[in-house]
């Protein structure tokens, strides 16, 4: 292992030492570095606060989306006001502000009182919250910010970012910027578990697949005496299984998350089946689609394939390319099935190289839709809304299928003719996406 690791921190340094310019530095951008690798930049565990009494200087990336009374933002307007005034007076994407905060302090008797001057940087970026950002824009943003600070002749400078930016590309890239200055970096994480954790870099070499699921099929029973039955009758500690989660699927079966793969699955599925002879229990792999655009259309299947596993280390078999097709800009989109754990990891990462390109990569979420009101986000079981299960899904009116209809499209939630009532066009829908995306982020 020391070995491998030793070897992994020479060639990534041999890259890092060559490398000119972000396209060649991008070739170790997504590798697993070593902590060794790093000599130009040390992570630090705390916030702006932390830094007020030290040397160090500060340089926040901030997103101007974010009010002043939240987040990083917050931060900084309980520090340095003085900032948070220069923010909502407007800031511009990709322009570097600073500002000098100038104190008195007491160094000695003899010396008396001194000044010390900290500049404070910001840099603007739009960040994009499910970390799905564009690092080579962060780059050159880094790289300006590296210039103004050498200008300013300081020595000592602690970067911290507003939450959506991967720290751990963050730190890569500062890395690379740095690496021929003689100044003393720090990146700053959250002292919060919860937050550094979905920041911390994963030994992706030992990642393993452990989440199964176990499908219990209702029969003739509602899903509240399923649940009940199971739960009455089927132990898990006794049998040495830990249940992550129980969910109702879209046609009301029970859907049990076991942690440990398939073996403990296996039990789960033997224990419920010798306890309860009337229903019927299939094993379910814990699968997520993900979905790769800006695919150079010279990639083939198999290409992506290595380029996933690279990242990911499992058995390129567990990898199901479905789909490889044009897409609008010229270049090719892909969809992949693979077991979830990898999907999500990649779908932290935003973007990998496949060929020679970074490719972006997202995990498919998946919204229920009820077949009594139309609606997105929830089933029809317990479904209070309207009764248009009669409805046309594109117009809205009875007595044809919308694969007849020849009418307008007209949505019911949204009581506009833009788009159907199942469209994912729709407002409503994308809301949706959106409040299950940050679900799943907080979970990771």
């Amino acid at each position: 292992m020391a070995e491998r690791e030793s070897k992994a921190k020479q060639e990534i340094r041999e890259i890092l030492t060559k490398s000119k310019s972000f396209d060649e530095f991008s070739k170790v951008l997504d590798k697993e570095w070593p902590e060794g690798t790093y000599t130009a930049v040390k992570q630090k565990t705390g916030n702006i606060s932390k830094m007020k009494n030290t040397d160090y200087d500060i340089a926040a990336i901030i997103d101007p989306k974010e009010q002043c009374d939240k987040g990083l933002t917050k931060q900084i307007d309980e520090n340095y006001p003085e900032a948070t005034e220069l923010i909502k007076d407007g800031v511009t994407v990709g322009q570097i502000e600073y500002l000098v905060k100038t104190t008195r302090t007491s160094s000695s008797r003899k010396r008396g009182e001194e000044e010390r001057s900290k500049f404070i940087y910001l840099i603007p970026y739009d960040i994009d919250k499910s970390e799905v950002n564009d690092m080579k824009d962060v780059y050159n943003l880094l790289v300006g910010c590296r210039d103004q600070i050498k200008e300013h002749n300081r020595k000592n400078i602690a970067f911290i970012t507003a939450e959506g930016l991967n720290r751990i590309y963050l730190r890569k890239l500062l890395e690379f910027v740095f690496k021929e200055t003689e100044m003393q970096v720090k990146l700053l994480t959250p002292g919060d578990r919860k937050e550094a954790g979905r920041n911390a870099a994963r030994p992706l070499n030992k990642m393993k697949t452990t989440e199964q699921s176990v499908l219990v099929k209702k029969g003739g029973k509602s899903y509240a005496e399923l649940l009940k039955s199971v739960k009455t009758s089927v132990d898990p500690e006794k049998i040495g299984v830990k249940i992550k989660s129980i969910k109702q699927t879209g046609k009301g079966d029970l859907l049990l998350s076991v942690t440990g793969g398939d073996e403990k699955a296996r039990s789960l599925k033997t224990e419920i089946e010798t306890q309860l002879k009337d229903v019927d229990v299939t094993m379910r792999k814990s699968e997520a689609t993900l979905h790769i655009s800006d695919v150079d259309p010279t990639v083939t299947e198999e290409e992506i394939r290595d380029a996933l596993n690279a990242h990911i280390d499992i058995d390129k078999n567990l990898i199901k390319i479905t789909s490889l097709r044009p897409s609008r800009n010229q270049n090719h989109m892909a969809t992949a099935i693979l077991p979830r754990e990898a999907a999500r990891e990649l779908s932290r990462k935003g973007k990998i190289k496949i060929g020679w390109v970074l490719s972006r990569v997202r995990e498919r979420v998946s919204v229920t839709r009820c077949f009594r009101c139309l609606e997105f986000g929830h089933i029809q079981q317990g479904c209070a809304g309207v009764d248009r299960s009669g409805e046309c899904l594109n117009c809205g009116k009875t007595g044809h299928k919308a694969k007849d209809c020849k009418n307008e499209s007209f949505c019911a939630k949204c009581q506009i003719g833009e788009h159907r009532t199942d469209s994912t066009r729709c407002p409503h829908y994308k809301k949706i996406v959106e409040d299950v995306s940050k679900r799943k982020g907080r979970r990771n």
